[in-house]
C-alpha cells in the first residue's frame, strides 16, 4: 500500500516487542514511530503500552513504515554483558529528542554530561567515571558465584516529548541493562573431543525487532 493512502477514520498500529527489543533502555522509554514520505521519522506521543502483553499501539489515519524507538538508552562497546572477574563493559548514554514544537525525531546523541546524575549498579564493580556520559564498569576482583545485577543511569532535567501519562515527565529518568558476574570456571566438559565450558558467555541480541 501507498505511503500516502490516507484513511476517513483512525486506524490502530500495534508492535509487540520482546526483553531483547528494550535492553539498553526501559519500557517506558519505547514508542511508536513513523517514516513520512520524505523518510523522516516521527515519534508518535500518544503511544500507548501494555506492559502484560508487551506491546505498543498507536491510533492514526495514514499508511507509513513503522517501527520502535527509544528515548533514552545505553549502548555497550562489548560483545556482550557477561564479565568475569576484573574484566570491564564500556558504557555509552545516548538520547533521542525531538525538534521543538514538532514530532520530529532528530538523531541520536550522548547525553550531555551536566545532566547526568550517575552511573550506579545494584551489586559489586566500579566505575572509571561515575557522572559522564561514557564510562567503563569494572568487575569486581572476586567473583564466588554467578551474581545477575543491574548496571544503569540516572539522568536528570532531560524531558523530551512523551506520554502524558508515561513516568519520566518529573525530570529524572532511569535506565539500566543486566549484567551478569561469572566466577572462575574451576572445570570443564568435554564432548566428541571438544571441550566445552559449563558457564560460558552467550552474546546480547540487541533486538529481533528493528528500532531508530
Amino acid at each position: 500500500m501507498p505511503e500516502n493512502v490516507q484513511f476517513q477514520k483512525d486506524i490502530k498500529i500495534t508492535l509487540q516487542y520482546n526483553m531483547d527489543s528494550i535492553a539498553g533502555t526501559s519500557e517506558d522509554d519505547l514508542y511508536l514511530a513513523y517514516q513520512d514520505d520524505k523518510g523522516f521519522w516521527h515519534r508518535h506521543i500518544m503511544t500507548t503500552i501494555d506492559k502484560t502483553s508487551k506491546k505498543l499501539t498507536a491510533q492514526t489515519r495514514h499508511f507509513s513504515d513503522w517501527t520502535l524507538e527509544r528515548i533514552f538508552y545505553i549502548k555497550i562497546t562489548n560483545d556482550d554483558t557477561y564479565l568475569e572477574a576484573n574484566d570491564e563493559l564500556g558504557l555509552i548514554a545516548f538520547w533521542k529528542n525531538v525538534k521543538q514544537g514538532t514530532d520530529s525525531l532528530v538523531e541520536a546523541a550522548p547525553i550531555p554530561d551536566k545532566n547526568m546524575e550517575t552511573w550506579f549498579t545494584t551489586g559489586p564493580g566500579t566505575f572509571t567515571k561515575p557522572k559522564q556520559n561514557a564510562t567503563v564498569f569494572k568487575a569486581p576482583a572476586s567473583i564466588p558465584h554467578r551474581n545477575e545485577i543491574a548496571v544503569g543511569l540516572r539522568i536528570r532535567n532531560m524531558v523530551s516529548p512523551r506520554h502524558p501519562d508515561r513516568p519520566g515527565n518529573g525530570g529524572l529518568a532511569i535506565v539500566q541493562i543486566p549484567v551478569i558476574l561469572l566466577p572462575e570456571e574451576y572445570f570443564i566438559w568435554t564432548v566428541d573431543g571438544q571441550t566445552i565450558s559449563p558457564i560460558r558467555r552467550t552474546p546480547l541480541r540487541w533486538g529481533m525487532l528493528p528500532h531508530l
